[in-house]
């Protein structure tokens, strides 16, 4: 059985805001909750992949010939970096 990849659809600027303000929100919402347990526990468990997962939050920086949405891009990337309010947690080795 072979697997079904879709093309990705390219974000127009609106979209990508969109994406930016629902990833934002999840981020300092869930992901924060997500965060405690996991400094707590040392565990990243598995229900936090599958959220991912159902969001689609996995495939953004994929390539589209791997079935990603192949949304890394320079400007996707400085973009987000620039964001107001975005700050690097504690330890977050991630740019």
């Amino acid at each position: 059985m072979s697997a079904v990849v879709e093309k990705p659809v390219a974000l127009d600027e609106a979209a990508f805001a969109d994406l930016k303000a629902e990833l934002t929100a999840w981020v300092t919402g869930p992901g924060e909750e997500w965060s405690e347990r996991i400094e707590a526990t040392g565990d990243v468990p598995p229900e936090l992949f599958a959220e991912l997962r159902e969001r689609g939050y996995l495939s953004l920086a994929a390539p589209s010939e791997l079935g990603g949405r192949g949304s890394r891009s320079r400007a996707t990337s400085s973009s987000w970096r620039s964001s107001p309010g975005r700050t690097r947690r504690s330890g977050c080795s991630c740019t």
